[in-house]
């Protein structure tokens, strides 16, 4: 019997249409707001216009993008090498971050800054599972057909005033009390959603537990890695851009040219970067294109090494020595003759590049220095989890443990990629 293989275009594939599966009802209810959306828009409706925001765009995008992806994924499966690549655990994992950057808002409906009923969410084991209610709410049938109405369907409100959470409730003939913690509440039994007369209690399964605020740590999480992933990225580009670009032009002018270059990069080497962060932050608060300025900037001096070292080696061949005085520019002899050959070293650095501003992101979050309270990172997590770790120890174990785990997927990943290029190494 023929074992399934577990390749990049399984696991995608698999990913992909299990998120459609879970999310069907709501990709239903996108469906249907985004055609009413389009029709009014066409029509002219001025409060289709008011509509768009943010989170509605983005909602829309990801919403067409799941439906479309497996088409793409499944007509490109031969096109593509990359799909037929035996998946690792630590490629496996990458591909979990990756797409926990583009699909958060539709891996977790719930959003991460939701907080309600503290008395009865706060400090919840995993696994933990708290009912609630839901108030009626008072919109007619013209109203429930409104764009406004429907757009609450879609758009995650975080403050859903309609939401109550209880321990549990008696039933009494004309009312309903809420049993809350140490208090309880006496309201009537129309302003709750009722099926055969009955009122309808739900459970809401918190699957990493809720922090002190009552929040959902999943879904912080989730987030968190959006925003590491996102910071890492793009300062990723910065070290790109700058060590790519001194590099080559250290090796290829020499000279003076060189020699500022280097020393540039060894008083950077010399000069602990935290005093540059902090600089930095000070002068423009700590926000998120501070950090991806001051991580990119004071990352790229292993990049120029290695691209200035990789530079001199190729630059005295024939074939760039030829391309030279056929009179190519820089620019073109460096994408087309050098670019091909030095491109594993570079791959391979900015790989480990890429955790190392991760780790250093999360560092700053944790003393206080990161992206702002506007975006949630896991060393802000684990900073806020170090004041409960014996009431709530899953606040600091699960984001420092999936921090460990990041930073070990992209270091073997590395390595994997590094044995590719030099199979001598492993010999």
């Amino acid at each position: 019997m023929k074992t399934l293989r577990p390749t990049f275009f399984n696991i995608i594939l698999s990913l992909v249409l299990l998120l459609i599966v879970v999310r069907a009802d709501f990709l239903l209810n996108c469906i249907v707001y985004y055609s009413k959306f389009v029709y009014a828009l066409l029509a002219g409706a001025e409060n289709a216009v008011n509509q768009l925001d943010y989170r509605t765009v983005e909602l829309f995008i990801l919403s067409l993008l799941l439906v479309i992806l497996p088409v793409l994924i499944i007509y490109y499966r031969k096109k593509l090498k990359f799909f037929h690549s035996r998946m690792n655990l630590p490629a496996l994992f990458i591909c979990l971050l990756f797409f926990s950057l583009i699909f958060a808002p539709l891996i977790t409906l719930q959003h991460p800054n939701f907080q309600k009923d503290i008395s009865v969410t706060k400090l919840l084991p995993p696994l933990s599972s708290v009912n609630y209610i839901k108030r009626v709410e008072n919109a007619g049938s013209a109203e429930r057909e409104s764009l406004q109405y429907l757009k609450n369907r879609v758009v995650v409100n975080p403050f859903d005033k309609s939401i109550e959470f209880v321990d549990s409730i008696t039933v009494k003939e004309g009312s309903i009390i809420l049993h809350k913690f140490l208090k309880s509440e006496e309201i009537s039994r129309t302003d709750v959603v009722s099926e055969a007369g009955k009122p309808v209690v739900s459970s809401r399964m918190y699957l990493l537990g809720t922090d002190h605020l009552g929040r959902d740590v999943f879904a912080m999480l989730v987030y968190g890695s959006r925003t590491s992933i996102m910071v890492g990225l793009s300062s990723l580009l910065i070290v790109f851009i700058i060590g790519l670009s001194f590099g080559f032009s250290a090796a290829f002018k020499g000279g003076v040219i060189d020699t500022i270059l280097s020393r540039i990069s060894d008083i950077f080497l010399a000069f602990p970067s935290i005093f540059l962060v902090l600089l930095v932050l000070a002068l423009f608060g700590n926000n998120l294109f501070s950090v991806i300025f001051v991580l990119g900037f004071s990352g790229w001096m292993s990049l120029f090494r290695i691209v200035k070292g990789e530079v001199l080696i190729v630059k005295s061949k024939d074939y760039v020595v030829s391309s030279q005085l056929l009179g190519l520019s820089k620019t073109k002899i460096l994408m087309k003759d050098i670019m091909p050959v030095i491109a594993s070293p570079i791959l391979v650095n900015m790989v480990i590049q890429f955790a190392n501003i991760i780790l250093a992101e999360s560092t700053l979050s944790f003393l206080g220095l990161g992206v702002g309270v506007e975006y949630y990172s896991w060393g802000s997590l684990i900073q806020s989890g170090q004041e409960y770790l014996t009431k709530g120890w899953w606040m600091i174990l699960i984001p420092g443990m999936t921090l460990v785990l990041t930073l070990f997927s992209f270091n073997s990943f590395a390595n994997s990629l590094n044995q590719k290029f030099n199979p001598l190494l492993g010999k």
